[in-house]
C-alpha cells in the first residue's frame, strides 16, 4: 500500500503567515511587551498667554440726518420718516463711534460697511452715491495698546441723488439703510 501526501504551497504560505500575524498579536498585546525609556523637564516656560481686544460699542444716541444743500440755503435737519429725496439732494448723518482696542501688536481700521444697503431696482446706475467718511475721508486707524487705547472718532454718512437722475420717482423704499453697519477690523 502506498501513501501519498499531497502539499501544496498555498496552505503553508498561509499557515506561515497566520503563525506569524499570532506571534505579533501576543506581542503587542502585552506578553512580552517592552517599555521605552523617557524623561521629561519642565521647558521653562512660565505664565499665561492674553489676547487683546477689538471693541466698538453700540450707537447709542439717536441719529439726526440732515438735508445738507437745501434750496433755502443752510443745512436743515430732516425727518428721515417723511423727507421726499428728489435729484440733486444730499441728506447726510454724523454719529459719533467708540470702542477700545487692547492689544501690544495690534492695528484696526474704522469705517462703515455699505453692503447690506439696498437701492431699489427702479433706480438707474449712479442715480445715488453712498458714502462714509471718517477723518479726512479714508478709514480711521486705530493703534492699540497694552493698557487699551479707547477711542471716540465722528463718522459721516453721506447720500447724494444725482441732478441728473430721471427715474425713481414716488419709491416708498429708494435706498434702505437698514443694513449700514460700523466696523472695527484688525489691519
Amino acid at each position: 500500500m502506498t501513501t501519498t501526501t499531497k502539499t501544496t504551497r498555498g496552505s503553508s504560505a498561509l499557515k506561515g503567515a497566520v503563525a506569524a500575524g499570532a506571534a505579533t498579536a501576543i506581542l503587542l498585546g502585552g506578553f512580552g511587551a517592552f517599555a521605552l525609556w523617557s524623561d521629561t523637564q519642565n521647558a521653562g516656560a512660565a505664565g499665561q498667554i492674553q489676547t487683546g481686544v477689538l471693541k466698538l460699542d453700540p450707537i447709542t444716541a439717536p441719529v439726526q440726518w440732515q438735508l445738507d444743500n437745501p434750496q433755502s440755503g443752510a443745512p436743515a435737519p430732516i425727518d428721515l420718516s417723511t423727507f421726499k429725496a428728489s435729484p440733486g439732494d444730499v441728506i447726510s448723518y454724523t454719529v459719533t463711534a467708540t470702542g477700545t482696542v487692547t492689544g501690544t501688536d495690534i492695528t484696526a481700521s474704522l469705517d462703515v460697511d455699505l453692503g447690506d444697503v439696498q437701492l431699489d431696482p427702479a433706480l438707474e446706475s449712479g442715480d445715488v452715491t453712498i458714502t462714509a467718511t471718517g477723518a479726512g475721508g479714508a478709514p480711521i486707524e486705530i493703534v492699540g495698546t497694552d493698557a487699551g487705547n479707547q477711542f471716540s472718532h465722528e463718522v459721516t454718512v453721506t447720500v447724494a441723488f444725482d441732478e441728473a437722475m430721471t427715474g425713481g420717482m414716488n419709491l416708498p423704499a429708494a435706498v434702505d439703510i437698514d443694513g449700514l453697519v460700523l466696523r472695527l477690523q484688525q489691519l
